[in-house]
């Protein structure tokens, strides 16, 4: 039985990451959870942490952002506007802490070499 390499390894994470946060995003584009649907961004970082490289949480993250500005813009209806700008905005809020926890885990990760 063969061994799955780092960099198939990566390149799957790389590509469930993708799906998920697409999956994420029509959901949220669909579904009228309130707070939590922007939470659901969330559920694609911890792929980011059993990948070898940390920049996989810096590209979901991004994109992430991308569409809950996207959705927040263009899919809001005009009494929706302030309250789903409220709720995206605590989700990106706590989706950038999740992010720089993560690169400063590596970083202390090599730092310390283990």
């Amino acid at each position: 039985m063969e061994r799955i390499g780092e960099k198939d390894k990566n390149k799957f994470i790389f590509y469930a990451g993708l799906f998920l946060i697409n999956i994420v995003f029509a959901i949220d584009m669909v579904v009228d959870w309130g707070i939590f649907s922007g939470f659901l961004y969330l559920t694609v970082l911890p792929l980011a942490i059993f990948s070898t490289d940390p920049k996989k949480s810096l590209l979901f993250a991004w994109l992430a952002s991308v569409y809950m500005v996207f959705e927040v813009v263009v899919l809001s209806y005009e009494g929706e506007f302030v309250e789903n700008l409220t709720n995206h905005s605590l989700a990106f809020i706590v989706l950038w802490v999740v992010v720089i926890t993560i690169e400063n885990f590596y970083k202390r990760k090599d730092y310390y070499g283990t």
